[in-house]
């Protein structure tokens, strides 16, 4: 269940920075009601898409069997706030389309430059997200739904990767644990604060191990790659000089990659070094390009086992 205290945040303010909430919820050619026994606000609403709610659907089913026919349901008293309504109607009449995505060139660069890989306005608010998610595990929402919801979730992780990291390993979401995870800076420059957001022991000790791995795999890439590997495109006249220069720029990166460098960027600039070689500067720019293919097959998410039955 996705039902946690912390998450029920202040909805009133939120839903002002929501693109498809508004003051106050209209839906056309409404043929039902809901109110809010708490608020004692009525919401007219469309029968059939409340359908997209189990939930809804096993109230109607309860009131229907064995209840009177003269008198046809038409409207439903519920125990929760008009806010919290309000949110869950607009969500179930106006589903958020799926976040846009950005062309990315290089995504290798993601996880360093904190870039996001989506269009901001298309994505529904970070802090809206855990309270939508808990509504529509609470409502038992469309599977459809539910896996827009995730995208959206997902959209936010090259920018908030730990917080959404946390979440998905409170609540299950292996997949999006996993992509999120490839985005965390070394865990060792967050807050105890920050970092309590990891909800187990188990899922700490995880992201540090693979961390630990990148960097290590990252390193031993680095340390393997040469310039004119099995002298091919040799330049003969400068090649010692050229590898040299190689090997120097290589060892002054080992001990500063993290698990999120960017090691073929960060190797560049050699190249520049090769500007009146034509020779050197094309197979260094070949090299460059490996570095960061090689390093782009990383292992870079974490693959959760299923908890305990």
């Amino acid at each position: 269940m996705l039902v946690e205290p912390i998450y029920l945040i202040d909805i009133k303010f939120l839903l002002s920075a929501m693109l498809f909430s508004s003051k106050t919820f209209e839906c056309d050619s409404p043929d039902f009601a809901i109110y809010s026994i708490p608020d004692n606000e009525q919401f007219l609403v469309r029968r059939d898409i409340l359908n997209g709610s189990q939930v809804f659907n096993d109230m109607f089913a309860c009131c229907s069997s064995g209840g009177s026919t003269d008198t046809p349901l038409d409207q439903l008293k519920i125990d929760e706030k008009a806010e919290t309504l309000h949110l869950l109607l607009q969500l179930l009449h106006s589903p958020p389309p799926a976040p846009i995505q950005i062309h990315i060139k290089n995504e290798s660069e993601i996880s360093q430059i904190r870039t996001r890989t989506h269009e901001s306005d298309s994505m529904i608010p970070w802090p809206l997200l855990p309270a939508l998610l808990h509504l529509a595990d609470k409502y038992m929402l469309s599977q459809h739904l539910v896996d827009s919801l995730h995208e959206h979730l997902l959209a936010h992780a090259p920018v908030y990767p730990l917080e959404v990291y946390g979440f998905a390993c409170q609540h299950g979401l292996d997949r999006i644990a996993t992509k999120a995870s490839k985005y965390i800076r070394p865990v060792a420059g967050f807050s105890i604060q920050e970092i309590k957001v990891i909800p187990t022991v188990e899922a700490y000790h995880r992201l540090v191990q693979l961390q630990d791995n990148r960097v290590k795999a990252m390193r031993k890439i680095l340390l393997e790659e040469d310039m004119f590997p099995f002298n091919y495109g040799i330049c003969l006249p400068h090649h010692e000089e050229a590898r040299a220069l190689w090997d120097k720029a290589r060892r002054r990166l080992i001990g500063r990659i993290e698990t999120d460098t960017d090691v073929g960027g960060e190797m560049a600039y050699v190249s520049e070094s090769f500007d009146s070689c034509d020779a050197c500067s094309k197979a260094c720019t070949a090299a460059v390009e490996m570095l960061s293919y090689k390093c782009s097959r990383v292992t870079k998410g974490i693959k959760l086992k299923a908890p305990p039955v």
